[in-house]
Formats: structure tokens, C-alpha cells, sequence
């Protein structure tokens, strides 16, 4: 029986989480090691810094992926089985209204920052920084750039996440595909499966 994941729920989840356990330590040596990678970069003086970027062009692009995918390897081997997150709307209720998506105003109008909404900015942990809004109940919603270490940028490049009490994640995904199943519950339609 192949490991391959198939997008579908449970089943998909159960096989990522075989493949991450086979290469669990693998996938922590190369965590630890981007991360080194990433603090020596960050000791250059700012302005080399620019230059080797403008100067690396696509290259500097491989590392981000490789630190998305081990964050992300990290938060799905965190996720519960049970939890089918495949169409469950991520929300808070906001004055009286249901949010959704934290950089767009209750209106759906206008941008606006998060923290328009009461999300802080926080440390979570080995240099790591997210905006986070908490609830009374000790749940937490988390957003983060798309590696999953450091602020969104803006709303296309952010993570958001739903975590309960004990800081274990119940739902993460990208915001373009929570606006994307906003938008199907909205309109009272199925939402379309990721890929």
C-alpha cells in the first residue's frame, strides 16, 4: 500500500503523517539547520543582506520552500485525526459580526490590519513571531507569514491557524483558501477540494 497522500480528509492525513514519522529526524536536522542558516544571514549588515538577495534572485527562493514545507510537515504531524479541516471556516464574531478573514474590514470592503481585531503581536518559540487573538476559552487564532516563523506580510503570502488551549493546532491552512471556503459558505455552495 503506497503512503502517497490523497487530498481526501482523514486518509490523506494519516498517509503525510506515516511519511513524516519514517523521516522524522531528517526533517528536525534540516529544520535546526535552516534555522542556523537563517540567524547567520541575519547577523550580515542589512544592506548586504539586500544585495545577496537581488544577487541570489531564484535561488533565494529555494530555502523559503524548504522551510514552509518543514513547517508545514511540523503542524501536520501536530494535527489530530480527527479534525477535517478540509471545509471548516476559521471565524470570529467581532461587534457583532462574523469575521473571517482579519485583514479585510466587517464590511468586506476595506483592508485593515488584525490587529484592528484584537490580534497581538507574540513570540512562539526559537525566534518565531505571529499575531495572535485569543479567546476566554483558551483557544487561539495564529497568523503567520507562510513559512510559519515570522509576521504576515499581507494577506496573500499569510497562514492562519486555530489552536486550542494547549497549543495544539486544529486547523491550518492558507488564506487563500480560507477566503476561498468563506466565499462557498457564503454563497451556500460546496467548496471545491484544495490541488
Amino acid at each position: 500500500m503506497s503512503d502517497k497522500p490523497d487530498d481526501d480528509g482523514d486518509a490523506g492525513i494519516a498517509a503525510l503523517k506515516a511519511v513524516v514519522e519514517r523521516n522524522r529526524d531528517a526533517l528536525d536536522d534540516l529544520w535546526d539547520a535552516l534555522f542556523e542558516a537563517k540567524v547567520i544571514f541575519e547577523s550580515l549588515p542589512p544592506d548586504d543582506q539586500q544585495l545577496i538577495k537581488r544577487v541570489a534572485g531564484a535561488w533565494s527562493g529555494i530555502g523559503d520552500h524548504i522551510s514552509a514545507s518543514c513547517a508545514a510537515t511540523s503542524a501536520l504531524n501536530n494535527m489530530p485525526e480527527a479534525v477535517d479541516d478540509s471545509k471548516a471556516v476559521i471565524s470570529f464574531e467581532h461587534d457583532g459580526v462574523s469575521i473571517n478573514n482579519p485583514f479585510m474590514s466587517s464590511c468586506g470592503r476595506f483592508e485593515v490590519d488584525p490587529r484592528t481585531y484584537g490580534f497581538n503581536e507574540e513570540e512562539t518559540g526559537g525566534g518565531c513571531l505571529a499575531l495572535v487573538k485569543r479567546f476566554a476559552d483558551g483557544r487561539h487564532i495564529m497568523l503567520t507569514d507562510e513559512g510559519g516563523s515570522q509576521l504576515p506580510g499581507n494577506m496573500q503570502d499569510c497562514m492562519i491557524g486555530l489552536y486550542d488551549g494547549d497549543r495544539e493546532m486544529l486547523v491550518c491552512r492558507t488564506m487563500s483558501r480560507q477566503i476561498e471556503l468563506a466565499d462557498a459558505e457564503l454563497m451556500g455552495v460546496e467548496a471545491p477540494k484544495p490541488g
